[in-house]
């Protein structure tokens, strides 16, 4: 696969939903590289800050210049400005 360019402005926005019944939670995430949406994903199972790591497993499975710690940190450390926000939803279909 080939490498693209390491972004300028990278935008991470999570849903974080929690199911009472069953005690879990779920995400989705929307990641926005350069001011274009450029994934949005399925909800999946996972709770905190899950959707940060979806958006990592994304950007390098598909030729981002990122590694295997956190989005903030190899944002920090190549001058990549970050954001990243967090919404809990209170309904399954929001996320």
């Amino acid at each position: 696969m080939r490498r693209k360019r390491k972004p300028k402005v990278l935008t991470v926005v999570g849903r974080r939903w929690f199911r009472r019944s069953m005690g879990n939670t779920y995400s989705s995430v929307v990641v926005t590289i350069d001011g274009q949406e450029a994934y949005a994903s399925e909800a999946e199972s996972g709770y905190g800050n899950y959707f940060e790591q979806m958006a990592a497993e994304w950007m390098q499975a598909n030729g981002y210049p990122t590694v295997g710690y956190s989005l903030s940190r190899w944002a920090r450390e190549n001058n990549v400005i970050f954001q990243s926000l967090a919404i809990d939803v209170a309904r399954e279909r929001d996320l």
